[in-house]
């Protein structure tokens, strides 16, 4: 997993889109692209995870939570990566009850995520009318 410990608190720690924005040279259809795709399939994502919990489908939750942390540190949800790697960690070690609880977290996360990046847009789309 990546250092993500020395990333700045705050609003960037849940989604840094100017780190995003250098990530892929500040193109800014690439970034709409790149969150229009996590937008849509983190729900289903996430229900993956609670449906294999739920399940008890654990070495199939691990896999999901994996592919969820890569997915948030690829898009730089940061808060988001490390849960989904808590969920990862607390599921190899049989902590499951722990792994749900850190599940529901995650969907949480996600939901200040959202709310982060609706904001992100709506600047944008403030700023571009401007020009």
């Amino acid at each position: 997993m990546s250092d993500i410990s020395n990333r700045p608190v705050g609003a960037q720690r849940h989604f840094d889109r100017q780190e995003l924005l250098n990530r892929i040279d500040h193109d800014e259809e690439l970034l709409a692209q790149i969150l229009q795709s996590f937008v849509a399939g983190m729900p289903g994502m996430l229900i993956g995870l609670q449906e294999c919990l739920h399940e008890g489908s654990y070495d199939e939750a691990k896999k999901e939570a994996h592919k969820i942390k890569g997915t948030c540190l690829n898009v730089t949800a940061d808060a988001m990566a490390e849960l989904a790697g808590l969920v990862e960690c607390e599921l190899k070690a049989g902590k499951y009850a722990a792994a749900s609880n850190t599940g529901t977290s995650l969907r949480n996360e996600f939901a200040h995520v959202m709310t982060i990046i609706g904001d992100c847009s709506a600047a944008f789309g403030k700023e571009g009318a401007r020009s």
